[in-house]
């Protein structure tokens, strides 16, 4: 098994966190009727920094195994 890298580990946080934000503020705008645009904006954007994450990750790592 190997071992991973500070900045796979800041990607992989970097991803989780930003998906348990879109799942909450997605939950919230569906629950609020009135500012749910703005809420589900926020949401899309953390879903779209979490899916920046997962490719970085992914990224970095495919470039780590060609060395």
């Amino acid at each position: 098994m190997e071992q991973e890298s500070g900045i796979e580990k800041a990607f992989k946080f970097g991803r989780n966190i930003n998906g348990i934000g879109a799942i909450a503020l997605a939950g919230v705008a569906l629950v609020i009727p009135g500012p749910n645009v703005v809420l589900a904006g926020w949401a899309g954007l953390n879903a779209a920094q979490a899916g920046g994450f997962e490719w970085l990750r992914k990224r970095k790592k495919k470039k780590k195994g060609a060395k």
